[in-house]
């Protein structure tokens, strides 16, 4: 796949809300202004690629500190407990109070992913002169790791409607093999989840162009990159109103083969531990379609391939999968409405059939992708989601209940 794999790469839509950056200080609604123009603008080495478009390094933000905790890397959560017990603190920071120790951090190393910018090294640090924010929809503020008062780490962020970005962050290089980014990188996801409830994702920049090492860093942390449509608002649509009532057997049919059905209404993202190895891959439309041709050739097949290729350029398709060592271990179809065997909103979308290989089921794969591919439904605007297994197949509808299905809302007989 190479260099087009971006093309596959599992898509956000970001709504940055301009509209609620006018009501705080202009400084902000500036500040938004300039990244959608920049992050729109022509890439300085690939003229019709976006700037900053593609292979974005972000992810979902979980509902609350623990799962987010929980979802990131063991070795991810190891650092912050050592930086713990090392006696590092925590906090949001004023820039100018610590002018001095930030410019003993850029010096302490001239090389990091990069060389240092001369004007880094020369330990010069101009105060910063940004306003406060006026609400918790849009904000830049700073934040650092410290000890016995001394700054040892720090990093700046923008605050802008759904989302929250590291812009820049730094560690002393002295300091670095205690954990303090890592603490760093996952208190900033605390403090977001307590103070800006508007934020559904968390970046840190891009993830191709990235070392491989810092891309294996960045995926700790639930950065993976992404293909992300940066909105400067969106229009409020109102919450979908699923089909009533829902459809059962009847008594007489319960000894009858059926197929449950289960609906998702509404869903919000689901946040998904990155998975070292597997990597969750989408074909929709003609371009990734062609990407990823030779993986559906060696699931199904020349012709089976041709015949999924055509489906995925129709746009009313998608296939999905998780590859592993170059090949599909685990896949699915997501078609929007409507439904060849039951009936269902016109802004449904229904996931099926998927499959998982034989020899590797019970590593979670199944789950993995399908949260992903609910993820990419709600990108593309699907407020109700279905899906359907038979009633003895109890392995599916454990899956099912991992990616917040709840109980069948219909069936049919197979």
């Amino acid at each position: 796949m190479g260099k087009l794999q971006f093309l596959t790469d599992p898509f956000l839509r970001v709504n940055l809300d301009i509209d609620g950056a006018r009501s705080n200080h202009p400084f902000f609604a500036q500040v938004v202004k300039h990244f959608w123009a920049e992050s729109n603008a022509r890439h300085p080495k690939l003229p019709l690629v976006k700037a900053f478009r593609h292979g974005v390094a972000i992810g979902v933000l979980p509902r609350c500190f623990d799962e987010y905790f929980a979802l990131i890397s063991p070795a991810a959560r190891r650092n912050c407990k050592k930086a713990e017990r090392e006696g590092f603190g925590f906090a949001r920071i004023n820039f100018n109070d610590h002018l001095a120790d930030i410019a003993a951090i850029r010096c302490s190393s001239p090389v990091r992913q990069g060389a240092m910018p001369e004007s880094y090294l020369c330990g010069d640090v101009k105060p910063c002169t940004d306003p406060p924010s006026q609400s918790n929809t849009h904000d830049y503020p700073y934040f650092g790791v410290l000890k016995d008062g001394r700054l040892l780490a720090y990093a700046g962020c923008l605050v802008s409607g759904e989302v929250m970005l590291i812009q820049h962050i730094l560690g002393h290089a002295d300091f670095q093999s205690f954990g303090i980014v890592p603490m760093m990188i996952v208190e900033m996801a605390r403090y977001c989840l307590q103070n800006y409830p508007g934020v559904l994702y968390y970046g840190y920049g891009s993830y191709y162009g990235a070392s491989d090492e810092m891309q294996r860093f960045k995926a700790k942390f639930l950065f993976t990159p992404h293909r992300v449509d940066w909105r400067l608002g969106c229009g409020q649509s109102a919450p979908a109103q699923p089909l009533t009532p829902p459809m059962f057997a009847s008594e007489s049919d319960e000894a009858a083969n059926y197929q449950n059905v289960y609906r998702l209404v509404n869903p919000r993202p689901i946040a998904t531990a990155a998975r070292t190895g597997v990597r969750f891959l989408v074909l929709r439309g003609p371009a990734s379609g062609l990407v990823g041709f030779d993986y559906l050739r060696r699931l199904s097949g020349s012709a089976g391939a041709l015949k999924s290729l055509l489906k995925i350029c129709t746009r009313r398709r998608f296939f999905f999968m998780v590859e592993e060592d170059g090949d599909a271990v685990s896949t699915g179809w997501c078609t929007l409405a409507p439904c060849a065997h039951y009936e269902v909103e016109p802004q449904a979308v229904i996931i099926g059939p998927i499959w998982t290989a034989p020899g590797e089921r019970r590593r979670g794969l199944a789950t993995y992708a399908l949260k992903n591919a609910i993820n990419e439904c709600i990108q593309h605007g699907a407020s109700i989601i279905y899906i359907d297994t038979s009633r003895d197949n109890i392995a599916a509808q454990r899956v099912f209940a991992n990616c917040g299905f709840g109980e069948p809302v219909m069936r049919y007989p197979r």
